[in-house]
């Protein structure tokens, strides 16, 4: 019976051994798909990694650009703030009679006697666009009225106006 029962017992050590096999080869495969992802993931954050450096210099240069921009702004000397609008009643009269785009283009001519402006300075100056009909109604309604001459490709404010009469 001695012998039976190490045979049993050899029996259930073989037994333990195989299922201890089996449990070493389960884990050794599940390790495997752990590294596996783990490496997955250390490639996922590196390419992140060099997504954000990327993005990150990129950002470095806009700031650098941003600030050579201000440091020649704050180099140059402020911008002087425009002649005033001479003060006549005829003038004045026109400005209370014209639309804010009639008003903006006297008042820019007026500020300006000296200078003559084209039809694309004047727009652009007035915030509007050159070839468009409101625009295009406005100067005709000016040149009409013979509140601007044009000299050339260039208006001026007419004189008259600012003469006080």
């Amino acid at each position: 019976m001695a012998e039976r029962t190490k045979e049993e017992e050899i029996e259930e050590l073989r037994n333990k051994f195989i299922s201890l096999s089996n449990l070493a080869e389960a884990l050794a495969a599940r390790l495997a798909q752990v590294e596996r992802r783990y490496d997955q993931e250390v490639l996922k954050l590196r390419e992140e990694n060099e997504r954000l450096k990327r993005e990150n210099m990129e950002l470095k240069r806009r700031l650098d650009a941003i600030r050579q921009i201000l440091a020649s702004e704050e180099s140059k000397p402020p911008i002087a703030a425009p002649p005033p609008t001479p003060q006549t009643p005829t003038l004045n009269l026109w400005l209370e009679k014209l639309p804010v785009a009639g008003r903006r283009i006297l008042k820019l001519l007026a500020q300006h006697r000296d200078k003559g402006f084209t039809r694309t300075q004047i727009a652009t100056l007035i915030g509007l666009n050159p070839t468009g009909g409101h625009f295009n109604n406005i100067m005709s309604t000016l040149a009409k009225n013979k509140l601007i001459i044009k000299n050339g490709d260039k208006y001026q404010i007419n004189p008259d106006l600012l003469e006080g009469g």
